[in-house]
Formats: C-alpha cells, structure tokens, sequence
C-alpha cells in the first residue's frame, strides 16, 4: 500500500519546511566549498630564496591568486627533506620548485608550471601566434639564466668572471630584449606580446632583476627596456608584492647575486 498525505497540513507548513531544508543545504554546500577551495590553493614548495619559483609568484601575484607556501632551507633538504619528498611522491624528479593543489598529482619543473599557472589565468597569449612568440621569449631567457647559475655556483674566480659575463651574456641579453621591445613599443604595445601580460613578461621581468643585483646601471644604456622593467613593477599587484615584505630577501642559495 502507498504512503498517506496528510492533506490537512496546510499550503504554509509545506512552504517553510521546504525553505528551512533549501537553507540547510545551502549552508552545507557553502561550508563544503569553502574547504574544498582552501585544499585547493596553489602552494608552492621550495627553498627560501626567489631562485626558480620566483617567476611562479609573479604569475600569481599579478593573477590576484591566492597560494601559500612552503619553503625550505638548503640545510634541510640536504639532511633529508629530497628523499622525503621522494618517497611521498611530492618531488617527481627529485627537485623543487613543486606545486601542489590539493588531492591533484604534484606539478614539477618551474618552466612547465609557468605555463600551467599562465593557462590557468589566461597569461600564455591569445593566438598561435602569441603562444609561439611567449615560448621562444621564454626559451631564450632559460639559455640566460643557465649562463647565469654557471655565474652564480660555478665559477672559481667571481669577480672576474662576473665582468666577462656581464660584459658578454648579460649585455647580449639586455641588446635582444631591447630591440623585443622597441619593435612591440613601435607599435604602441608595453609588453613582449603587444598590450597582453603574459608568463614571458614575469620571466624577462625576474631575469632582469638579477642583472640590475649585479650591475645597478645594467638597463643604463637601455632606455626602452628601462621603462619595461618599471612599466611592469609597477602593475598594482606587483608592485604590492614587492612592498609587502613577502618576497624572499636572497635570490640564490649562495651569497653571490
């Protein structure tokens, strides 16, 4: 036999009944989001330095993204931090920066999780076109800064190596970008894909930065870049990156740059 209706309940009753449980579920949901949302933020594991995870934050900084992260001493991963991020999995390759959202598998490889974040957020350019042009930017400035870790933790003779290598890589790379960016500003563009900010202009942005450590009047006798490299210091969110304390204080893990 089916179930009874009371029909006597009057139209009232059922109305707030049914209001009172769409409230409940509501509620629920909302306090389930909001844990999955926190489990989800981006955080980032690496050492307390910019290094290779500084690019990273610039992409989240501009995004307005929120992301903590964990960051670890040289000391510690030497002692036993790398074979424990290996055996959990945390580390794929046995390296860090990684970035971890949650229950999702770990992302490895700074240059690889630029270009997650920037699909992410829009930041990886529009065409093939753009996408090609933000890749072989990128590509480049990766040959840079491979010279410029040889610099940094390699060399035996500091001092003198640092001129050979600003007065060869470092003004090499400073003359390219310059004319990258004279021919987009010709064209009334700010930034290396025309008025698009993208993961490229977070990667030549950094690189820059750790030229001007090592020559204060590095972008001297580059006026366009010059204005480039203010032009994108002062984007608000960036700009309120860089004063909030939050950044790393040191680049490297050595005291050199």
């Amino acid at each position: 036999m089916g179930s009874q209706i009371d029909c006597s309940r009057r139209t009232g009753d059922f109305n707030q009944e049914f209001d009172s449980i769409i409230y409940k579920l509501q509620q629920h949901t909302t306090k389930d989001l909001t844990i999955i949302n926190k489990m989800s933020v981006p955080c980032i594991h690496y050492f307390d330095r910019r290094g290779r995870a500084e690019q990273l934050r610039l992409v989240l900084e501009d995004a307005g993204a929120e992301y903590t992260e964990v960051r670890i001493t040289r000391e510690e991963w030497r002692s036993g931090k790398k074979q424990e991020y290996e055996k959990s999995g945390l580390s794929p390759y046995g390296q860090i920066p990684v970035l971890t959202e949650g229950n999702a598998n770990p992302k490895a490889q700074s240059y690889a999780i630029t270009r997650y974040l920037g699909s992410r957020y829009g930041m990886n350019g529009k065409s093939d076109e753009d996408k090609f042009r933000v890749d072989s930017t990128m590509d480049y400035a990766e040959e840079v800064r491979t010279a410029y870790y040889k610099l940094i933790y390699q060399s035996q003779n500091y001092e003198a190596d640092l001129i050979k290598y600003l007065e060869k890589t470092g003004k090499e790379f400073a003359n390219r970008m310059e004319l990258l960016l004279a021919e987009q500003e010709d064209k009334g563009a700010n930034y290396i894909v025309g008025e698009q900010f993208t993961i490229a202009d977070c990667v030549v942005w950094e690189l820059l930065d750790l030229h001007i450590i090592l020559d204060p009047d590095y972008l001297g006798s580059h006026p366009t870049l010059k204005a480039y490299y203010s032009r994108v210091q002062m984007r608000p969110n960036i700009a309120k990156y860089l004063a909030s304390g939050k950044r790393p204080a040191k680049s490297n893990n050595v005291d050199r740059g």
